[in-house]
């Protein structure tokens, strides 16, 4: 097993994938998919609609814009520079699964449940982003969620150098969410992440949108 450190020790499992047992696929996205120990590199897949499972394999530069999936099923996986630009991704059970730079505006995600999920460099603006439960740790690095809603669980989720711009948070749980190397600036919904952790910079920051949240009046 291998595993990516995260911060302050934690560390999250990476999917299991050996690239040189992997076979090139053309398999597409549309109607039932079985994707397994396959490597996808390129193609043109945008606006299908599909349901299925992809496991041990890498999805590189596919172009999923404007599709429509689910369920869906994410094992031991890589996405690597694939758009999922306004496409609608449901009910995903993801496992050991990384998204790296990718492209998600206007993406529309629910996930059933998530383990060792790790996402880095994508952009995720005007998207709406539900998570269900967490068992482990879920990780997002480096990714931008300007004006998009993220709902649900949040507990045990790391945001790592994220943009919060005018994101709307609807959390059900958050206790553990950690918020400390992001920028919160803009953001809404604040009270929903009751349990979170943020450092006193961030607190700050935010002081007036929370003022506003509990409706206390700021006078200058």
């Amino acid at each position: 097993m291998e595993f990516r450190e995260l911060t302050e020790g934690r560390s999250i499992q990476r999917p299991s994938i050996d690239r040189n047992e992997l076979s090139a696929a053309l398999v597409g996205f549309k109607g039932e998919f079985d994707l397994q120990y396959s490597f996808v590199d390129t193609g043109e897949q945008a606006g299908v609609t599909g349901e299925g499972s992809v496991a041990h394999s890498v999805v590189r530069r596919v172009d999923l814009s404007g599709s429509c999936l689910g369920p869906v099923t994410l094992a031991d996986t890589v996405f690597e520079d694939v758009d999922l630009s306004n496409a609608s991704v449901q009910r995903v059970t993801v496992r050991r699964v990384e998204l790296l730079r990718c492209r998600a505006i206007g993406l529309r995600l629910s996930i059933e449940q998530a383990s060792d999920l790790y996402v880095e460099g994508c952009r995720f603006d005007f998207a709406a982003i539900h998570i269900e439960k967490i068992r482990g740790i879920a990780a997002f690095v480096g990714c931008s969620f300007r004006e998009t809603e993220i709902s649900g669980c949040l507990s045990g989720v790391v945001f790592g150098d994220c943009d919060f711009a005018e994101t709307e948070f609807v959390a059900a749980n958050a206790k553990g969410c950690d918020l400390r190397m992001s920028r919160l600036v803009g953001a809404r919904g604040l009270l929903s992440l009751r349990g979170a952790l943020i450092i006193a910079e961030q607190a700050a920051s935010v002081a007036d949108r929370l003022a506003t949240e509990t409706g206390l009046v700021v006078c200058d």
